[in-house]
């Protein structure tokens, strides 16, 4: 967890369509914005593409929903996971002129986390299989101490 929360390389900027965002070797593309619809929210979702080195990695769809009935804005993030690290998008909201507020972070390291806790649960398992660990229960009857006297 240490080192997933010290290697995240996280910015905040206010961003267009068409704009790029470079986080180390991977590029943010803000491609567009459009206003959609659910089954009970509204919301306006953005298509971000992400590169590496110049090459397109995944396509991050990040949304702002407004929930008629609850009268709440969410955000939606988007996420794309990959075996060495999560690359993340989240649209926080329009500041004015066509431009967004876009939280980008690239999180390496972070299914090690899952990992670790598969792991541990495992020797957990493991640990209350083991025979030395276990109460012993006694089956045993308890034997009579008194003899029969010789007549």
């Amino acid at each position: 967890v240490t080192t997933v929360e010290t290697s995240t390389v996280e910015r905040n900027p206010a961003m267009a369509p068409g704009e790029t965002l470079v986080l180390g070797r991977y590029a943010y593309r803000f491609d567009d914005i459009q206003r959609t619809e659910g089954p009970n929210y509204e919301a306006e979702r953005a298509t971000i593409t992400v590169l590496r080195d110049g090459v397109p990695t995944a396509v991050l769809t990040p949304e702002r929903r407004f929930y008629w009935v609850q009268r709440q804005t969410l955000t939606e993030a988007g996420i794309a996971n990959r075996w060495n690290k999560d690359l993340f998008a989240a649209l926080s909201g329009q500041l004015g002129e066509g431009r967004w507020s876009v939280r980008a972070q690239m999180r390496p390291l972070i299914n090690y986390i899952w990992f670790g806790a598969g792991l541990m649960a495992l020797g957990g398992i493991l640990a209350a299989s083991d025979r030395r660990y276990r109460a012993r229960a006694t089956a045993s009857a308890p034997q009579s101490t008194a003899q029969a006297e010789p007549a």
